[in-house]
């Protein structure tokens, strides 16, 4: 048979986002703490909430994760500028995740069938005594990034055909846990577990008190690994029920190159712009020495 390599199809464009649903209520508190943000912050071109829309998601998607809460989302917020302008996911670059890529770990696999970001991880190429958490971290945040800057919600298959014990890295889980509930909230869709070895149902139920009820349940152990019902069979490779037989240096190659593409990105990701970064530490210096407070807000 011939073999046939499937497309890995960049993420969805931000220029091209799904159609917000937001009730009377969310309206309201987004618009609250919109005001808010723009007292704390000039410019927003580094965070990509220039515009008003942008904004909204962003807001919508910890306010979501925050209950409803002002006070409580615009504390989860502000963690999570200080984090971003510490951190600075901008300037990763292509060599920080290309052991993790290059161990085929992970990687992009088109989109589902309601246009979210499909991506796979395959358990049995974690080792965690070669593996160096800060680089599966690094590699996490872009993909969370290039999530959100779509405007949509990701879709995991956490393939665990050929794990063992070997392969569990509970400090690695804990931390690419934590990452995505403090600073990515609400960008998780679904994760369908595959092909799960027989151990794994209890280290779920170690896990599963760490995520909230909405994240819980949206994982999903599958009897079967065929995904053709959520998944259109031109992006799924034959072992999850499509019609490909991938080439995985191909599929390494154009994960890299759809993850630092720059039709997704606003800002070079892989920037030596001083005057970028100069203006994010300024930011980040007003951030810091703002006295706004949210109490009054909620």
């Amino acid at each position: 048979m011939e073999q046939l390599i499937p497309e890995c199809q960049p993420i969805p464009s931000p220029e091209n986002p799904p159609v917000l649903s937001l009730n009377d209520d969310e309206k309201e508190k987004v618009l609250e703490i919109d005001q808010y943000i723009l007292q704390k912050f000039k410019s927003f071109q580094h965070l990509n909430l220039s515009t008003f829309e942008d904004r909204q998601r962003f807001i919508l998607r910890f306010l979501r994760a925050k209950l409803h809460s002002i006070p409580n989302t615009i504390q989860k917020i502000d963690n999570y500028f200080e984090w971003f302008i510490q951190s600075k996911p901008f300037m990763i670059t292509p060599s920080q995740i290309l052991t993790e890529v290059n161990f085929g770990k992970f990687f992009l696999m088109g989109v589902d069938k309601n246009q979210c970001p499909v991506v796979v991880v395959l358990s049995r190429k974690h080792e965690p005594w070669t593996s160096v958490l800060e680089e599966t971290l690094t590699t996490a945040i872009v993909f969370m990034e290039k999530v959100v800057k779509s405007g949509r919600e990701m879709v995991i298959i956490l393939d665990q055909e050929g794990a063992g014990l070997r392969n569990i890295d509970p400090q690695m889980e804990r931390a690419v846990i934590t990452l995505m509930q403090k600073y990515y909230p609400e960008t998780l869709g679904k994760c369908y577990l595959v092909n799960p070895p027989f151990f794994i149902r209890g280290i779920w139920r170690a896990i599963k008190p760490l995520l909230s009820d909405r994240h819980a349940a949206k994982v999903d152990f599958l009897a079967s690994p065929d995904l053709s019902e959520f998944i259109d069979k031109q992006y799924l490779p034959a072992q999850y029920g499509g019609d490909h037989y991938p080439d995985m240096e191909k599929w390494k190659q154009m994960t890299l190159e759809n993850l630092f593409s720059n039709q997704v990105l606003k800002f070079p990701i892989c920037c030596e712009n001083k005057i970028l970064v100069q203006s994010i530490e300024n930011d980040w210096i007003q951030f810091l020495n703002s006295k706004i407070s949210f109490t009054s807000l909620g």
